[in-house]
């Protein structure tokens, strides 16, 4: 959890709203495991990267191991009697937002901070920012792109993508936004897809400015 990580809760708890807390993979409280692979004996899962060795291992993908834990909170808020629910997310956790949404019809409306752009954008552009493993795997998006993800994670919902204008990480393309009317054009009204370009963040962060956009948007569907 970044300093940002910690002010957006905060703030989401002080507007009274439950917050639920999830670490990455090999990260915060899930540290990196010690496992034994056939082909390669026992290592230490320590980068992302190293989860593709669990194919053929574990049961199904190794994105199971972003997705899951979302999936779970998800089943313990509705058996809890929430009505509805929100996710937002920075970085890898903003692109485990993005394909939970995806997924999940019961994420009412999901703010993805820096976490992703299609890959066309960042692979033609300037930045050539591809990401960690799951960012690029060829079998997650074989099925479906960026801008499928987005489409399913707004359908019958809103989606919120927030990038950062001068973030010292990733996704800090101009040219970034161009796809949000294509999207919204694929939902038909179905949905709201937006691009929120934080011209205030200075880094790779959930800046004051995207936390009260958020906000103003997690109340007004209220």
């Amino acid at each position: 959890m970044t300093e940002s990580d910690w002010k957006a809760v905060n703030a989401l708890t002080a507007a009274g709203f439950s917050v639920y807390i999830l670490d990455m993979p090999l990260s915060g409280i899930n540290p990196p495991p010690t496992v034994h692979v056939p082909h390669l004996g026992t290592v230490s899962l320590t980068t992302h990267e190293h989860l593709a060795q669990l194919t053929g291992i574990t049961q199904g993908s190794p994105i199971r191991y972003f997705i899951e834990p979302v999936i779970a909170v998800s089943n313990i808020l509705e058996s809890s009697g929430y009505e509805t629910v929100y996710m937002v997310g920075l970085s890898g956790g903003g692109w485990t937002t993005t394909v939970a949404a995806a997924i999940d019809p019961r994420i009412a409306a999901s703010y993805p901070v820096a976490g992703s752009t299609p890959l066309g954008a960042r692979w033609t552009g300037p930045d050539l920012y591809t990401g960690d493993w799951e960012q690029f795997l060829p079998e997650l998006y074989s099925i479906a792109t960026y801008e499928d993800l987005y489409l399913l994670g707004a359908h019958g919902r809103r989606q919120i993508q927030i990038l950062n204008e001068r973030d010292d990480c990733c996704f800090a393309d101009p040219r970034y936004p161009q796809w949000e009317a294509a999207v919204n054009d694929a939902l038909e009204g179905t949905g709201e897809f937006r691009v929120l370009w934080d011209t205030t963040a200075t880094k790779h962060e959930i800046s004051d400015w995207a936390i009260e956009a958020i906000l103003a948007d997690m109340e007004r569907m209220h």
